[in-house]
């Protein structure tokens, strides 16, 4: 099938009504399919780009609405990925969020899958906008991650402070050692090239700009269906609790900085309504956790589980999350004015949704 975009009812709706669009990349993953969800149910009109048919095919059937349209665009990572997109919607696009990147934390050939594709994609969707939609595009919203602040081993020097201007200085040479590096480098260089980007053209780009940096994403996916096999990187990290045995030693020290992924969706649409946010960095870190702390939290609130999967050692998670360098994130929490879901709360939406999507709960 030919790449391009598709609706059931594409020759009425968008091209004939001149409806204003919000372009999402990478509309298939985890954040973004709750990206979308919420813009939908803000009446908004999307066209999301998507890597194949298949997920095009799956989402089109998930959301089951005429205001999503999607593109397929097989390889981000090439030179002009998305201009097709906005060639074909041009200055009806009034607001960009580009999310897809890749989340690759095993990989020997970083450059070239990890590095690469981030920065790629970055300035296809920016060439792109600058060539058919600078005159339309209102704001840009750009998914970054903490990845963008510090490097991985600053999220453990306790006492060390990250707050909305701090950056990850690691080196393009150092990024080479292995992919968890190479992710935690790609997110800064991607978003200084935007930045760089805006300010070299601000003649004739006039869209506001707002960088959007989760932590550790939890919470339950878009559509319950999709929650039965394996999960995005960090959601899998609750389904091994889940399907640990009794015994099994798991990372019992991790532990990090989490963000509920309903609230990364409101904070990704927030800056289309909202201009004060307008060359915000959005540090979106506001509980701390551990892995132990999972595994309570589920032996706690699941008694069909309780006694069938790994415990570790109960109570120790706090001691754990000692070693944590600290965020500070309270100008981004005043700026959304966001009740955050607790980390409790995450964890059960999240394991009550794998339950029913692997027919263990009803």
């Amino acid at each position: 099938m030919k790449s391009g975009f598709h609706s059931r009812c594409l020759n009425f709706g968008i091209y004939k009504l001149r409806i204003s669009v919000v372009v999402v990349t990478g509309a298939y993953g985890y954040i973004t399919r709750q990206v979308v969800a919420l813009l939908l149910q803000k009446n908004y009109t999307v066209g999301g780009t998507v890597l194949s048919q298949h997920e095009s095919s799956t989402l089109s059937r998930l959301f089951n609405t005429d205001k999503l349209i999607l593109e397929q665009c097989p390889d981000f990572s090439v030179d002009n990925a998305f201009e097709e997109v906005f060639k074909k919607y041009n200055t009806r696009i009034e607001h960009v969020i580009h999310t897809a990147s890749p989340v690759i934390f095993q990989d020997s050939d970083v450059e070239r899958h990890i590095i690469q594709p981030a920065l790629n994609g970055t300035i296809g969707v920016l060439d792109g906008l600058k060539k058919y939609s600078a005159e339309s595009v209102k704001t840009l919203v750009h998914t970054s991650s903490i990845a963008a602040t510090t490097t991985y081993e600053g999220l453990y020097v306790p006492g060390k402070v990250i707050n909305e201007d701090s950056w990850n200085d690691e080196t393009r040479e150092e990024a080479q050692n292995d992919a968890v590096t190479a992710y935690f480098y790609s997110k800064p260089l991607a978003e200084h090239y935007t930045r760089y980007f805006l300010q070299n053209n601000k003649v004739i780009l006039k869209y506001r700009l707002t960088t959007v940096h989760p932590g550790y994403v939890f919470g339950p996916q878009a559509f319950q269906e999709t929650a039965g096999g394996r999960l995005n990187e960090t959601c899998q990290i609750i389904k091994e609790v889940v399907d640990s045995n009794v015994g099994d030693e798991l990372n019992w020290d991790f532990s990090a900085v989490f963000v509920d992924v309903r609230d990364v969706a409101k904070a990704h649409v927030a800056p289309l309504e909202n201009p004060e946010l307008d060359q915000k960095r959005l540090l979106l870190t506001p509980y701390t956790f551990s892995l132990q702390e999972i595994a309570d939290i589920i032996n706690e609130n699941f008694p069909e589980l309780r006694g069938k999967i790994a415990t570790g050692n109960p109570g120790n998670g706090k001691e754990i999350n000692k070693k944590l360098s600290t965020f500070d994130n309270s100008r981004t929490q005043k700026l959304l004015g966001i009740d955050f879901i607790d980390l409790k709360t995450s964890i059960i939406d999240t394991v009550d949704q794998i339950l029913k999507a692997t027919g263990r709960k009803v």
